[in-house]
Order: structure tokens, then sequence, then C-alpha cells
């Protein structure tokens, strides 16, 4: 399903794509609704495109079996990322680097190889992130926001700094590490 760029405030639910040799939804516009649907099996692609798309709300979906299972590109901004379980993809979550101010809350992401990759002011709030090889791979920037996540269990870092310039303080407080005990948390950050 391709939502065209004029085309605003259409609901896709209650859907199941299996298996498509391209995206599932590329969603390019404005205030619309994609929930409660199945995304599986995209393996030579992405489930799901977001392409100069804004204020859109991406909720409840079971997302799987995806080179990408979320992709934000070309200024995709101001978007809403939540309840939906994201696993066994390539990458579940990629924001890209013009793509700012997007909301990632409350999603199972798991089993991909990298969970969350983005690179603009993000908010990233309240995920269970394990399982991953990295589980969140962020801009060595300030100007956003991880915080209250469940964030273990993934095979290289939970947390990594994607370098290329002057890595700076970066508050990635308040989430649970899967332990307490502050050498392994620095190890896997």
């Amino acid at each position: 399903i391709v939502i065209g760029l004029y085309s605003s405030n259409n609901e896709i639910s209650g859907n199941t794509f299996v298996n498509n040799p391209q995206q599932g939804i590329n969603l390019q516009s404005h205030d619309n609704t994609i929930s409660n649907n199945t995304i599986t099996g995209n393996y030579h692609d992405k489930a799901l495109v977001l392409d100069r798309a804004y204020s859109n709300t991406i909720s409840n979906n079971t997302i799987s079996k995806s080179q990408v299972g979320i992709e934000f590109d070309n200024n995709s901004h101001d978007n809403t990322v939540t309840g939906n379980s994201i696993r066994d993809n390539n990458s579940g979550i990629e924001i890209g680097g013009n793509s700012p101010n997007n909301q990632v809350l409350r999603n199972i992401i798991e089993n991909n190889d990298n969970g969350i990759s983005f690179w603009k002011s993000t908010t990233i709030k309240y995920n269970n992130i394990k399982n991953n090889g990295v589980g969140i791979l962020g801009p060595s920037t300030t100007g956003y926001e991880v915080a209250n996540n469940n964030i273990y269990g993934n095979t290289s870092y939970n947390f990594k700094v994607n370098t290329g310039g002057t890595v700076q303080n970066i508050n990635i407080l308040n989430n649970w590490w899967g332990t307490i005990n502050e050498t392994s948390i620095a190890s896997k950050i």
C-alpha cells in the first residue's frame, strides 16, 4: 500500500501483509493511522516506510522478518510509533539523519540485528529493547531523550554512539540495563 503525498487522514488497520517483494506500506503524507496490522516476510525490503511523512501514528502492529521493520526517511518528522511488536528483522527501527522529532514509545523491539538506529532529535521511552545485536545506536550529539526503557540482553551493546565527531556528554539515565552492577552496565555501553 502506498499513501501518496497529498492524501491524509487515512486509516490502515487490521490487515496482514506477507512476503511482499517490496515495502508492505509506504506512507508519504500526514495525519494517518496505521494500526493493528501484521507485516512479515519482507526479506528484501522494508515492512513500513515513512517518506516525507509527518504527524502519523503507527500503533499496535506486529512487524517481523524484514530488512527493516520501520524506516523514517526524507524529513519524516513528528510521528509517533507506539505499542508495536518489532522482531526478527535485520534492523528494527531506522530513523534517518534528516528525520527529527519522532517518538518511539512502549514498543517491544527484540531479536533484530539492530534494535533502534537514529541520528536526530528523537524521544525513546518505555520500550522493551532486548536480545538485539545492538539495542540502540544513537548520534554523538545531544538533543534526544532515551529514558525509562528496559535495554538489556543485547549481544554487542545495549547502547552505542555512532562516532564520527566529538562525542558529547549524553544523558541516558533512568533506563533498566538488566542489572545494577555498574561494571556490567558500562561494558555494554
